[in-house]
């Protein structure tokens, strides 16, 4: 067995300015696993205020793995029979989890000779819906290539700005994108639940499709006073900080959908578990990544495939575009929708693999400025 962590910086092609700050770039650590000539990949992309840990424990935790990888503490097999003893050894670092345990199932895959969504489910689509991110000043100019580019589902992040700023943006992305369904994600930025309701009838829901974490994260008792409050879907997303709080929204009945992130919740099976809970409770899912690069966002799609075969939700996994370089190339979205391609595991060539430079001197740190 031979095992690499190699680190990687993503500069943004612009940044991301959101309630919980501005995202400028990315770093990420990719975790090559190489037994008997098979190779799997896996990414830790950490971002602390997304809910990871800080880079500095990613990188720590990640050389504790290789250890534990070279002394065969982590069983290869079966397919997920890692995950309770890398809980155990790195439960603080779901980053660092998700780079392992995306590199132990894409070698599985591999091994299988099959993409990884139909390692993870019996049934998986063969191609997933997406949503896109429109973000800028201009967001009318956004919204409009966005609807030309087939896009049925459109993303924008509230709270960050003025109300009155939101409720104009919002009102351009109604014009330019008629036919888009939105989602709004405030990242928990209205100051309680009452302000919320006031922001959004300012708003109005008029196509909204739903209305991500708008309380603070930490306040689901006000997140179900909202969901009663309003016509529209109310989706828990910072609030879902592990497996076990995700459950416990679940049992409350605190939202109308789980927003689940692969990175902050360490891996393929916290998710499969949720939206296996969230489904039979007839709760919506869908997934988005944290901004990361293209080894966690390959794996999020064939997660996306393995949870929501029937296709019913725009997932928010095509986030290449927001990266002015990254470590592989990745489909790009066609009408609306990312196909998951056949080839075994994830699909990537790991010896394609490009490494961008470190931002410059002076840049602020990844782990400052949140999704």
């Amino acid at each position: 067995m031979h095992v690499t962590v190699q680190r990687a910086h993503l500069p943004l092609r612009s940044p991301l300015r959101t309630a919980r700050g501005t995202l400028r770039w990315r770093k990420v650590f990719v975790l090559r696993l190489e037994v008997d000539g098979c190779v799997g990949l896996g990414e830790a992309a950490p971002l602390s205020a997304a809910g990871t840990e800080g880079s500095a424990v990613t990188e720590a935790a990640l050389q504790t793995a290789v250890g534990l990888l070279q002394d065969g503490v982590l069983p290869l097999s079966p397919a997920g029979a890692w995950e309770e003893p890398l809980l155990g050894a790195l439960g603080g670092a779901p980053a660092a989890r998700h780079a392992v345990d995306g590199a132990l199932w894409d070698l599985a895959a591999r091994r299988s000779g099959r993409p990884l969504a139909q390692i993870l489910a019996s049934t998986s689509a063969d191609r997933v819906r997406v949503n896109a991110l429109v973000s800028g000043d201009d967001v009318a100019a956004a919204a409009s290539l966005a609807a030309q580019q087939g896009f049925s589902v459109l993303k924008l992040k509230v709270g960050a700005r003025p109300l009155e700023e939101d409720v104009a943006r919002v009102a351009a992305l109604r014009a330019s994108a008629p036919d888009a369904l939105l989602r709004l994600d405030a990242n928990g930025a209205w100051a309680s639940p009452q302000a919320a309701l006031t922001a959004l009838q300012r708003i109005g829901l008029e196509r909204v499709d739903a209305i991500e974490q708008p309380v603070s994260p930490h306040d689901r008792v006000g997140l179900a006073w909202l969901r009663r409050r309003v016509d529209v879907c109310v989706a828990a997303d910072e609030a879902v900080l592990d497996e076990a709080t995700g459950l416990r929204l679940l049992e409350a009945e605190a939202a109308d959908a789980l927003v689940l992130k692969p990175m902050k919740l360490g891996g393929m099976g916290p998710c499969l578990r949720l939206a296996e809970a969230a489904q039979a409770r007839g709760v919506r899912v869908w997934l988005t990544t944290t901004i990361d690069g293209a080894v966690a966002r390959v794996a999020a799609l064939h997660l996306a495939a393995a949870i929501d075969p029937p296709g019913q939700e725009a997932h928010g996994v095509a986030t290449g575009s927001l990266l002015a370089s990254d470590v592989a190339s990745t489909p790009e979205p066609i009408d609306g929708f990312l196909t998951v391609g056949s080839a075994p595991g994830l699909g990537l060539d790991p010896e394609a693999l490009r490494w961008p430079q470190a931002p410059p001197a002076g840049a602020p740190a990844a782990e400052a400025s949140p999704e």
